[in-house]
């Protein structure tokens, strides 16, 4: 592991920790969405997996039992998990000391790479970074839902406007043979390797995710009412869940909208990417558009070529499971992407504006269930 890898894995420490140092003590242990953990256990679950791959797996050390059962995310129930976390000032004055302290027995282990696999390469720093960066970007949609939850009727002021219809600007991908994943030696996550060559079908994508605008056009022309723009499974999610608008859409007094962040309350312009998308949502919009989601090869051959516009602003949802490319090895354990590798999740690519930059890379490979839609995700649809 590089300097450069050591001085990226004290800014991210330091980053989660401030996080939840600023949301505080009234914040750190309540769960503000079925599929969120509370604050304070991100930041505790960080720690620990920098305790278990440096102190348990490489130095051999034995690690805390109650800390495994409440910080290993299949030993803990999710609902409990914030009863039962430290008291804040402890947590955080634990978490700050073990930090300080890992990135010393970092240090030293810069001069001994060889005393273990995980070592080689930088692997090990570049897999607790993204680890970090990861979990940045859930506790921005912690603070988004929490905000749903808490902040005022804001006034619109400007208000958003539909597009008169979608008809984006398009590029075209030309059919041919692509590289599709990434090789070891830059350090990507076990689902995104081995590099190969895969042929994709010439296609048609937007030239930028579907925004705001359009999307409330697609709102105010039946969207959510039209059977036909939805596949059934889509339709009977939405019969279920009985939604009419994106996850982080509100309304004024006066029926206009805007949107919640992290941040709170803000103004929908309407040429920013819409996000709050569910895959279904994104397919029935894109079905409406006259076109299709894209696969992920389709995606990552794009962004490759340097087609794609507006990428970073919300995950882009593809059209495919979560599959394991041939002669896939889970690493360095089975649990990262093994467990969804069952046709129920689904591939988004991208990036949002909360994601760190350290795992914007065109292999990289999101994934989530079709329901979800807390997620700051967005569409962008393809046409043969």
């Amino acid at each position: 592991m590089s300097t450069n890898l050591l001085a990226q894995l004290t800014r991210y420490q330091s980053q989660l920790l401030a996080f939840v140092q600023h949301d505080g003590a009234d914040n750190y242990h309540h769960q503000f969405h079925p599929d969120l953990s509370p604050s304070g256990w991100h930041l505790g679950h960080c720690v620990f997996t920098e305790n278990y791959w440096i102190r348990e797996v490489i130095e051999g050390q034995a690690l805390d039992d109650d800390q495994r059962a409440l910080y290993v995310p299949e030993f803990a129930h999710k609902p409990g998990r914030g009863a039962r976390l430290p008291d804040f000032s402890d947590l955080v004055a634990w978490a700050r000391d073990q930090q300080r302290d890992n990135k010393q027995r970092f240090a030293s282990l810069l001069h001994n790479r060889d005393k273990h696999p995980l070592l080689r390469a930088g692997y090990l720093g570049a897999f607790l970074v993204q680890h970090y960066a990861q979990h940045h970007e859930t506790l921005c949609q912690v603070r988004a839902q929490r905000q749903l939850q808490t902040a005022p009727v804001h006034r619109v002021r400007q208000p958003l406007k539909p597009g008169d219809c979608f008809n984006a600007p398009t590029i075209t991908l030309a059919a041919g043979n692509y590289t599709i994943g990434q090789t070891r030696r830059h350090r990507p996550y076990d689902n995104e390797y081995p590099a190969h060559q895969t042929y994709v079908a010439g296609c048609r994508l937007a030239r930028a995710p579907a925004s705001n605008a359009d999307y409330l056009a697609f709102m105010q022309d039946g969207g959510y009412q039209e059977r036909r723009y939805w596949s059934a499974e889509g339709w009977a999610w939405l019969q279920q869940a009985g939604v009419e608008h994106p996850c982080y859409w509100c309304r004024d007094e006066a029926g206009q909208w805007y949107g919640i962040g992290a941040g709170g309350p803000f103004r929908l312009k309407p040429t920013a990417a819409v996000s709050g998308l569910n895959y279904y949502e994104a397919r029935a919009f894109a079905t409406w558009a006259g076109g299709r989601l894209p696969h992920e090869h389709e995606w990552e051959a794009a962004a490759r070529q340097g087609l794609l516009h507006g990428c970073g602003q919300v995950w882009e949802w593809c059209d495919n499971t979560f599959y394991p490319y041939d002669g896939f090895e889970a690493y360095p354990y089975d649990g990262y992407s093994l467990p969804y590798f069952d046709g129920a999740h689904y591939v988004l690519k991208g990036g949002s504006r909360h994601t760190c930059r350290v795992i914007k890379r065109p292999s990289f490979r999101n994934y989530y269930e079709a329901d979800k839609r807390h997620i700051f995700a967005g569409v962008r649809p393809v046409f043969d």
